[in-house]
């Protein structure tokens, strides 16, 4: 099984050009303090990251990221001159490292079955043992509260995930209703703080189509 881990970022690598973040790497690099501002551009995207899955992206301000990251709020406007900027980079950062992931369980040509478990085992790794949640599950919780360019980013990571769970089954409406399935069962895990419930909702999920 592929156990999900947090490993460091390359942000030349992940993000396109035409991207936001892909459009500040380019600035940053220009810049006689280049990696030193990248460095401090990656750690406050970690510690949003961190915040948005255990609370939202309207659980926190630019006053906690500022005390958790230890610069001044005007700092973080330089960086990211809206919060809805922010909201945008740590989305595409996530899905990036998230279909990485995907990549890789693909590229072993496992069996569906195996494959499956471990798709399942990702989101399970994201709940943080209950404190926190898919990011892209907490985002979608506040939808109406995040710019077009976030629901747009949100709205795609949702249907690649189906497109990449689509060769499990027979149908289209079954790799929908698996990732309604392991999605909700986040949220009942969270909720509960209990991540024993994401175990006993998802553990009856197979593939339909043999390999």
């Amino acid at each position: 099984m592929i156990v999900p881990q947090h490993t460091p970022y390359d942000p030349v690598r992940l993000w396109p050009a035409g991207s936001f973040f892909g459009r500040l790497v380019l600035n940053i690099k220009s810049q006689p303090t280049s990696w030193l501002a990248m460095s401090t551009h990656i750690e406050l995207l970690n510690h949003a990251e961190h915040l948005a899955r255990k609370k939202g992206m309207n659980g926190f301000s630019y006053a906690d990221l500022s005390l958790a990251v230890g610069i001044q709020k005007a700092s973080i406007h330089h960086h990211f001159p809206k919060k809805a900027d922010l909201a945008l980079a740590v989305i595409e950062r996530y899905a990036a490292n998230f279909f990485d992931q995907l990549d890789a369980i693909r590229s072993k040509a496992l069996d569906p079955d195996t494959e499956l478990k471990n798709y399942v085992a990702i989101y399970r790794a994201a709940l943080m043992g209950g404190e926190g949640m898919c990011l892209c599950v907490a985002y979608a919780s506040e939808r109406e509260s995040h710019s077009q360019p976030v629901r747009a980013a949100l709205k795609a990571f949702h249907v690649r995930n189906i497109d990449w769970l689509a060769p499990l089954f027979v149908t289209r409406d079954e790799a929908t209703s698996c990732l309604a399935c392991v999605e909700g069962a986040q949220v009942l895990a969270h909720g509960t703080g209990e991540i024993f419930y994401f175990d006993h909702a998802t553990c009856g999920l197979r593939a339909t189509r043999s390999a």
